[in-house]
């Protein structure tokens, strides 16, 4: 593997792991806020460790797409000189 894949991948799996920290803040904040009610009805529910982590995986496909998504669309533009 060349040195510009490697670091096409690691600016990949870098903004990979961005999104997923941010899937994990939204997340974390839908059920501790409540926000329409989703924090209680997974708490009052049987299997609450199953309905967070359904939660979590949808929301980090959207978010990882997002950006992963951006990152590649920005690699096009041209370098900022100043």
């Amino acid at each position: 593997m060349s040195d510009q894949s490697r670091a096409f991948f690691h600016y990949i799996l870098t903004h990979l792991a961005v999104g997923l920290v941010i899937s994990g803040l939204v997340a974390v904040g839908l059920i501790a806020f409540d926000v329409g009610g989703i924090g209680g009805l997974i708490m009052r529910s049987e299997q609450p460790f199953l309905y967070k982590v359904i939660l979590f995986f949808s929301l980090s496909i959207t978010i990882c797409s997002a950006t992963i998504g951006t990152a590649i669309m920005a690699l096009g533009r041209p370098d900022q000189q100043d």
